[in-house]
């Protein structure tokens, strides 16, 4: 789960893989309102395949600024 607390306004969440490929888009929202947002992070890609173990990025776009980090999937 990635949770975040964020400012009213345009949010995008998107997951890529350690070659920096875009592997999924978990929101897209241009009009979210403030407060505490949280999204599932289910290990499939955008066509609903398993991503394989390995460290992958989250990058959160917003009005307020650009925050990333990563995470690791083991199996």
């Amino acid at each position: 789960t990635l949770t975040a607390w964020l400012p009213a306004g345009p949010i995008r969440v998107t997951l890529f893989d350690a070659a920096g490929r875009l592997v999924r888009t978990l929101a897209d929202d241009s009009g979210a309102e403030a407060g505490l947002h949280e999204w599932k992070i289910d290990g499939r890609d955008a066509g609903g395949r398993s991503l394989g173990s390995g460290i992958y990025f989250f990058r959160i776009e917003t009005a307020g600024g650009v925050r990333s980090g990563r995470f690791a999937i083991l199996k």
